[in-house]
């Protein structure tokens, strides 16, 4: 089963803590969010660099800078913020092994998987994740 990487995780977290802090009026510096998250502030604006240029987040520089969802959350789904974070990689390693119908299953099953993993990431918005992890947070009535 597929990992969930420090990267994707990172990306996620920092975008619902933006859609639970930050306006346009009112954008939240890298530091909070790296406060809050746990997440190195390095790492933070490297994702943050992704997710800008995907236009899924907006930065404001000078003293009172920092990010912004460009649209609201639900608007935004969870596949959309991590093919801005995450670089675009094959998802085969060169091995150099010559081309065997055994492979071309494996690879080809891979695939599908994948297609199936994006489309269902496709479907869970930002906002709704923002509600799951809001009603985790409520204590027992």
């Amino acid at each position: 089963m597929q990992e969930l990487s420090a990267r994707a995780e990172y990306a996620l977290l920092a975008v619902l803590d933006l859609a639970r802090y930050s306006s346009e009026e009112e954008p939240v510096k890298v530091g909070q969010v790296a406060e809050r998250t746990g997440a190195p502030e390095k790492y933070l604006v490297q994702i943050f660099q992704g997710l800008k240029k995907d236009l899924i987040v907006n930065g404001v520089r000078g003293r009172s800078g920092g990010y912004y969802l460009v649209r609201p959350p639900r608007q935004i789904s969870v596949a959309q913020v991590l093919e801005a974070a995450i670089p675009d990689d094959s998802p085969f390693a060169d091995t150099g092994a010559r081309e065997t119908p055994d492979r071309q299953a494996v690879r080809s099953l891979w695939l599908r998987t994948e297609r199936e993993r994006v489309q269902a990431l496709s479907q869970v918005s930002i906002g709704k994740l923002l509600r799951q992890a809001e009603a985790a947070g409520q204590p027992e009535a």
